[in-house]
């Protein structure tokens, strides 16, 4: 679901009479709605699949598959199944109602409607899923920030006693840090030298506390300082490139980041040095290798469903985790 203040919304209208088709798509487009239309079950899976939309209006009785059965298989499908579905039917009896809501559906709508009332629930539906979806990027964002407080504020503890000018030196970079996490604590999305700025504090203090152990590099290519991603997006990733690759490298870590432009799509790449560690099945939620990057996964999937690429490499001295989004410009 997009962002842009100036962006209503995409649908996809589903129904297999022409005149239906072609009042909905000329109403709501005329209200600046973004409109896809499908005349049939197997056409809109393909429409829906390619792009997934923000709402889906379906009508019930369509040759070779219903629109119940369209439903149930948009709701099974993991890139789909959070997409508002309001039904669209001849038939007013409560059982059709009652289906409708049990296959997935969101409201439902009998035939013959007025347009005033489409068009009231299409934008009530609208805004609770976006009420929704930011409330789910919000909670997932914070799942991470207490956990990486808690490492910071622990190692300053242990510092203090040894070396208090390390000690300082690693408060302020984390004063730093917290200071981005509070402007941008009601952002889901922040501009790329934002976020590398928040990354490079965070980096700066674990430099602190590895002494030397700790190498990293920037690659960034100037074009992309301005292009927006979800905020906290880095700093997961990079918590786990240091955890793990200390473990796995003996020689002084090194993590690298790299940004650029490519094929129409902003690519975010962390590459460290070390062996690949596969996540415990039963590690716990504080410190399970699994949880951050699943954090990002579903993050990714909330913000750009079937638009984004994550996915994590290695070779014998090197992991590499990569992130292809859509462009989307501050």
């Amino acid at each position: 679901m997009s962002t842009d203040l100036n962006y209503k919304g995409e649908i996809v209208i589903v129904d297999d009479d022409p005149a239906n088709l072609g009042l909905l798509f000329e109403v709501l487009k005329a209200q600046q709605y973004v409109v896809r239309v499908a005349n049939s079950g197997r056409l809109a899976l393909t429409v829906i699949n390619s792009s997934p939309p923000d709402l889906i209006l379906l009508d019930v009785n369509m040759p070779n598959m219903n629109g119940y059965e369209l439903c149930e298989r948009i709701k099974a499908d993991p890139n789909t199944s959070e997409i508002p579905v309001i039904f669209i039917s001849a038939s007013n009896e409560a059982i059709d109602k009652v289906k409708a809501f049990r296959v997935g559906g969101i409201d439902y709508v009998a035939k013959p409607f007025q347009m005033e009332e489409v068009l009231a629930r299409v934008e009530s539906q609208l805004k609770i899923a976006r009420l929704s979806h930011q409330l789910q990027m919000q909670m997932l964002r914070y799942q991470l920030d207490p956990h990486f407080l808690f490492n910071a504020l622990n190692s300053v503890r242990t510092l203090i006693a040894v070396d208090s000018e390390t000690a300082e030196e690693m408060i302020m970079q984390l004063a730093d840090y917290l200071r981005y996490l509070l402007v941008s604590r009601n952002k889901l999305e922040v501009s790329v030298s934002e976020e590398l700025e928040a990354a490079q504090n965070y980096l700066a203090i674990e430099q602190v506390r590895f002494k030397g152990k700790l190498i990293v590099k920037t690659n960034v290519d100037s074009r992309v300082e301005n292009y927006l991603i979800p905020a906290s997006l880095l700093q997961p990733l990079l918590e786990n490139a240091i955890k793990y690759g200390m473990k796995s490298n003996p020689k002084p870590l090194e993590i690298t980041i790299s940004i650029e432009l490519k094929n129409d799509k902003l690519c975010l790449k962390i590459s460290n040095t070390g062996k690949w560690m596969a996540p415990r099945e039963n590690a716990s939620n504080s410190t399970g290798l699994g949880v951050g990057l699943e954090n990002i996964r579903q993050r990714l999937r909330q913000r750009y469903p079937a638009r984004h690429n994550f996915t994590i490499s290695n070779d014998e001295d090197s992991i590499n985790v990569l992130i292809e989004i859509p462009i989307s410009e501050n």
